[in-house]
């Protein structure tokens, strides 16, 4: 027995030891494991089956998975989460919890995040690399990210649905005449140029610091935006922006370690990183890739789906899902329920913004709530 707790007492003193001696890589995975366990436990719902927002499979004979598997899941990529926080470097676990968090993500499509999207292929791309190939392939998806989000928000309704309505009108306050001044208005493409070409400049070495810290500077306003203190919308992203500070840091920190060469996203598994967040991104435009998984967000030209009720009393959901005369020509005067303020809400994440995904739902809500006089209505 004793021989057993001395060998014991090596192991954990081994892995104390290695904890200590992390190199550049292991830390990309510890930064990574925090904010994905922070934002794992703020949307637990949405690993679950018990929630009024259906369960959307992405294959059908998937509808009737038990719910103890969900949990499962969930509480597996928890533990994970927790050991690579404090032992990053064990490939084996790494390997596991992508296979994990790819089963539970085909279980319910809406898990597919933007963040948890991201954190996937962070820990794929450790996994596939070798030590000094991590760094650049990590720095291209980074600037992939910024990149698409600011060529997606170059569309007719950036102008007046994000920077008009959310952070003239409903952050700043200003008045009508002043908002619709036309500098003014006009000056929220500032936004996806600054995202656009903070995407080139990361992967140029001469402007990569430059870029990091005007990237830095954004995700700072978009904090005071949207955090505690400002709009208090969205809670879920609130760590995602910390994160990718701390990832633009942890960039300029090891800036001049970073040998970006074109050719390393041609070797291997590589491969899948450059067609995933280069070329596939390109297809939403035609719809044939998702938003989310296209970096398309926040840019005001994603679907959205509204439910008009005859009668809510046969519905027992909590008054803050319905709208309160905020959208009065959508519903012709009827109760209002908003999928996203319901997801947001109930799970603390948006629904998916695909149509496959809100029909599922639809066929699901007109099954569960047959007698209330529901209409769905799609707006683009």
């Amino acid at each position: 027995m004793s021989n057993q707790l001395t060998g014991i007492n090596k192991l954990f003193r081994v892995k104390f030891w290695a904890a200590t001696m992390l190199n550049k890589n292991d830390v990309l995975i510890q930064i990574t494991a925090f904010f994905w366990l922070v934002q794992k436990l703020l949307s637990w719902k949405l690993w679950v089956t018990e929630r009024t927002i259906p369960i959307v499979p992405c294959f059908d004979l998937l509808e009737n998975t038990p719910g103890f598997i969900h949990w499962f899941l969930l509480g597996a990529s928890i533990f994970l989460l927790l050991y690579l926080l404090i032992w990053p470097n064990e490939k084996s676990l790494q390997i596991v919890l992508i296979i994990l968090e790819i089963a539970s993500c085909t279980l319910d499509q809406n898990r597919w995040q933007p963040w948890e999207y991201q954190y996937l292929f962070i820990l794929f791309i450790v996994v596939i690399n070798k030590n000094k190939q991590v760094l650049p392939v990590f720095l291209f998806v980074m600037a992939c990210i910024y990149f698409y989000s600011g060529f997606y928000k170059f569309n007719s309704h950036f102008l007046p649905q994000i920077w008009d309505k959310m952070i003239l009108k409903d952050f700043l306050k200003l008045d009508k005449n002043i908002r619709h001044i036309s500098v003014l208005y006009y000056s929220g493409f500032i936004i996806p140029i600054v995202e656009l070409l903070g995407g080139l400049g990361l992967m140029i070495k001469k402007y990569r610091k430059a870029t990091a810290l005007l990237l830095i500077g954004m995700h700072s306003i978009i904090l005071i935006i949207l955090g505690p203190w400002g709009l208090q919308y969205n809670q879920i992203i609130w760590p995602w922006n910390v994160a990718m500070i701390i990832f633009l840091l942890y960039i300029i920190y090891h800036e001049s370690s970073i040998p970006f060469k074109w050719v390393i996203l041609f070797n291997g598994w590589n491969k899948l990183v450059f067609i995933s967040w280069l070329v596939l991104p390109i297809l939403c435009i035609w719809g044939w890739w998702d938003n989310f998984l296209s970096a398309n967000v926040y840019s005001g030209s994603t679907p959205n789906i509204f439910i008009c009720v005859n009668d809510s009393s046969k519905l027992k959901f909590p008054s803050g899902y319905y709208l309160k005369n905020e959208t009065p020509k959508i519903c012709a005067g009827k109760i209002t329920i908003s999928l996203q303020k319901w997801a947001m809400a109930e799970i603390n994440v948006p629904v998916i913004p695909q149509l496959r995904v809100y029909k599922k739902i639809e066929a699901d809500f007109l099954k569960k709530h047959p007698n209330v006089g529901a209409v769905f209505v799609y707006v683009y």
